[in-house]
């Protein structure tokens, strides 16, 4: 990690989390997601405030500390841009998630009680962004199903020693992580960025035909001709330029 440069959108967003903190906008009654607040009585807004207030200082403290070593991280790697992008749309798709896992199980188990669970905080993002910590650093939690063993162990940890916790928050922030690494959630966010580039990062590495095509078109117009052919049946190219490899975004 590059201790020198400076994380500015994770300092921004923990400036944010305190700022509220000190000087909520609504009380947390007003502000806490649940699925009779934003579905029943269409208060929306509570998507963008909840992830930012908390409840008292410890819950703020935690989430922060938490939040800077992994933000700083994802910030590092991705860039500030992408990671400002990322934080504000997984706070608002965790929300959406969790707002989901509550209606149904309401409806699955015919307990109404989900329908008012009102959830407040950043855990449910951080969660996600870790998710997208250990896709970047491998070394951390190696495969897949070790960083989900470990993120499923933290949640259950979390939920049974701060009974405030939110066991659905949690879950929704790794299911968001799961949909950005594993699934199409990434690649929807570049479409929506730059289609024509996130169209161009579909198929990062040329085919083999393409790349004979493109060789055997280079050849003719130089006036090359075709090449020797090794028993191995590897063609040499002594003038053909090999692209530089893509990088990859996360």
């Amino acid at each position: 990690m590059a201790v020198g440069r400076i994380p500015i959108v994770t300092l921004a967003v923990i400036t944010l989390a305190i700022t509220l903190y000190l000087h909520p906008l609504k009380a947390h009654s007003d502000i806490c997601l649940s699925v009779d607040a934003v579905w029943n009585h269409r208060q929306w807004l509570r998507l963008l405030l909840a992830p930012f207030h908390h409840l008292n200082t410890c819950h703020l403290v935690l989430n922060m500390i938490s939040f800077f070593l992994t933000g700083w991280y994802i910030e590092w790697s991705l860039g500030s841009g992408w990671a400002g992008y990322m934080f504000g749309t997984f706070s608002i798709l965790v929300g959406f998630v969790y707002l989901l896992l509550n209606l149904v199980l309401a409806y699955t188990l015919e307990d109404p009680s989900y329908m008012m669970h009102c959830a407040i905080g950043f855990s449910g993002v951080l969660f996600s962004l870790k998710m997208v910590q250990y896709a970047q650093a491998p070394t951390l939690a190696g495969f897949l199903h070790t960083t989900l063993l470990l993120s499923l162990l933290e949640c259950v940890f979390i939920h049974l020693f701060f009974s405030k916790a939110s066991f659905l928050g949690h879950l929704a922030g790794i299911l968001i992580g799961l949909a950005y690494t594993q699934g199409p959630l990434r690649t929807m966010m570049e479409l929506l960025t730059s289609p024509k580039s996130a169209r161009g990062k579909v198929s990062r590495t040329p085919t083999k035909a393409h790349r004979e095509n493109r060789c055997h078109h280079k050849e003719r117009r130089a006036g090359l001709g075709t090449t020797p052919t090794l028993h191995h049946g590897t063609h040499i190219n002594p003038n053909r330029v090999f692209p530089p490899a893509l990088a990859e975004r996360g």
